[in-house]
């Protein structure tokens, strides 16, 4: 394929899947599990150089990512594992130096926590809420000492009327939005701490 500039690009295709991309520079080429539909390597490059970034992906029988590794040149291997249950919801990953583990209601992340290696302390835990639209109304993120909560109110339309953020029992921000038939931003009004508006924007 050829573009108005004259530059020329190349495809190849397996079974309608494309395994390789190339232009006179770079390239682009993935492997894959035809059997399943599934890409198992992903490599990026010059030119009759080796890859500067590979991406190596391993699947479960219901095709879920057990483990996934990142190469890149001079840079450590990055490799993440990652466990499911029967639902094939993802419960925990495992990072080099980190393990996040993931609790649900209803088929949705409620609850997200981020610990050292070992799986004792915490450096983060993050708990969700929903409202009718499946949207998050209630995000509480901490660290054990720090803790900033989201409140986010919907309109009939599912839009976003009113966000509040607090910081531990500090107010953040507090913005008002107002839309037209169209659902297009025409106002946004924003109050401080004491409910005092102090700006506005259309």
């Amino acid at each position: 394929m050829t573009d108005a500039l004259g530059h020329h690009t190349y495809y190849e295709h397996n079974n309608k899947r494309l395994t390789l991309k190339a232009s006179s520079l770079h390239y682009e080429a993935m492997q894959w599990d035809h059997k399943r539909g599934l890409l198992t390597e992903y490599k990026i490059g010059e030119i009759k150089q080796a890859p500067s970034f590979r991406r190596v992906l391993d699947y479960d029988a219901k095709g879920n990512i057990l483990c996934e590794s990142l190469h890149g040149i001079g840079l450590p291997t990055l490799e993440v594992r990652r466990e499911y249950n029967a639902e094939c919801q993802l419960i925990r990953e495992w990072y080099p130096s980190q393990l996040v583990e993931y609790a649900y209601i209803d088929k949705r992340i409620a609850l997200k926590v981020t610990y050292d290696r070992s799986g004792r302390g915490f450096y983060k835990k993050e708990i969700f809420q929903y409202d009718n639209w499946d949207q998050v109304s209630y995000a509480e993120v901490t660290d054990g000492k720090e803790k900033v909560v989201t409140h986010t109110h919907r309109n009939e339309r599912g839009l976003p009327d009113e966000v509040l953020v607090q910081h531990n029992s500090s107010i953040l921000s507090h913005n008002y939005y107002t839309y037209d038939k169209w659902e297009r931003l025409t106002l946004q009004r924003r109050l401080d701490d004491q409910g005092t508006e102090t700006s506005h924007a259309a």
